[in-house]
């Protein structure tokens, strides 16, 4: 029998990766850019749509993954 394969659309692929790389600047300790520095840092061309895609991919907003790094550990 044949394991049916996962199909991920390249849209999706490519946002969780700019996700993943978001996470772990917020994550590292010596943060000190601003979620306007950050979206493009991580190809976002707008904050607003970063904000989305964000809460999308992790569930919670940016802005609370900053204020709580330890979100992550939960």
């Amino acid at each position: 029998r044949r394991q049916r394969q996962m199909c991920i659309r390249d849209s999706d692929y490519i946002n969780a990766k700019r996700i993943e790389k978001a996470t772990k600047i917020f994550t590292s300790g010596s943060n000190k850019l601003t979620m306007l520095e950050i979206a493009p840092t991580c190809g976002f061309n707008n904050t607003v749509h970063f904000n989305k895609m964000f809460k999308k991919y992790r569930g919670f907003t940016p802005s609370r993954l900053k204020a709580d790094p330890k979100l992550l550990c939960h």
